[in-house]
């Protein structure tokens, strides 16, 4: 019987779990479960409201090994303790300092001795669609995720580079420099929205009702997502040339809308004489748990395990 990892991607306001076979990367579907989390209560509630998923998860172990837990989680996280980085302001302010493996362990009575690896969200995502999603027969992949904010990262033979000339600092481009601020500003869902209100002096709610617009006929809708792919393509296509990249996928939520912007991205990556496959998430909400599962295969961890003081 196949070791299992019980694993799980937490953001701003959700946490997904469910146990996924180390060896295979599949999933056991029954033991799929999604709560809402509101960040800004107290520790003990978020804490309670985690563990809860866990415990829903683990509930399906039936007679497989637990090979431990692993959690794609946002930065700012010091995923080499597992303690909780968030500044005052952020989301989960209340966890700041937090233990979050110990306070696993502690909830869901697993031996003190079980693993529990931590991995950054958007790097999970890429790893997972690299080993079993839209990436996994390319040697040089990037992988970007565009929602609340903008995730990326860089992948090589399945593990993530986060150092060298090839790779922007920490391996990852939201804190670039970009026009007028950064990366994560223009290419994140208050980018899109913001860009929306440039073109046409109205507001939206979020990406949602901006591609619903879109859909009605609205040319505003449709010139802010055309001008966002664009930008996104001459953005982007500088490091995946240095990296030389073989394939590009995208996922979160801004991707549900690729068909309003996907064009003009991949125009502009031509343009700029970029060749890459761009690829759209095959995995979906599954990338990130599947691809912090991996970390509980231990010649994969061998592999990684000196990365993540670098995330």
């Amino acid at each position: 019987m196949e070791r299992v990892a019980l694993a799980c991607d937490i953001g701003g306001s959700h946490i997904s779990s469910a146990l996924v076979g180390v060896e295979s990367g599949s999933l056991v579907l029954e033991s799929r479960t999604a709560r809402a989390v509101d960040s800004a209560q107290g520790a003990e509630h978020v804490l309670e409201v985690w563990t809860q998923a866990l415990h829903e998860s683990l509930l399906f172990l039936g007679e497989a090994e637990l090979a431990g837990i692993a959690c794609a989680m946002p930065s700012p996280f010091d995923y080499s303790r597992g303690v909780v980085l968030f500044n005052k302001g952020r989301k989960y302010e209340s966890l700041e300092g937090v233990k979050v493996g110990d306070a696993f362990r502690s909830a869901l009575g697993v031996d003190r001795g079980l693993p529990i690896r931590f991995v950054n969200d958007a790097t999970a995502f890429a790893i997972g669609e690299a080993w079993r999603g839209a990436t996994a027969g390319y040697a040089r992949s990037v992988a970007l995720t565009l929602g609340t904010g903008f995730g990326s990262a860089f992948v090589r033979s399945g593990v993530p580079v986060l150092d060298g000339e090839a790779v922007p600092p920490h391996g990852c481009l939201w804190h670039l420099p970009y026009h007028e601020g950064i990366a994560d500003d223009y290419f994140s869902t208050r980018g899109f929205v913001a860009e929306y209100a440039s073109v046409s002096g109205h507001t939206v709610t979020g990406v949602r009702a901006l591609a619903d617009r879109a859909r009605e006929g609205d040319d505003s809708a449709l010139v802010a997502f055309r001008r966002r792919g664009k930008q996104l393509g001459e953005f982007v296509g500088p490091w995946l040339k240095l990296f030389c990249a073989e394939s590009l996928v995208v996922g979160g939520n801004i991707a549900k809308a690729h068909f309003l912007w996907g064009v003009a991205l991949e125009h502009a990556l031509e343009a700029n004489e970029v060749a890459v496959d761009v690829r759209l998430s095959t995995l979906h909400e599954d990338a990130a748990i599947v691809g912090a599962a991996r970390l509980l295969d231990e010649k994969y961890w061998l592999s990684v395990a000196k990365l993540i003081d670098l995330m």
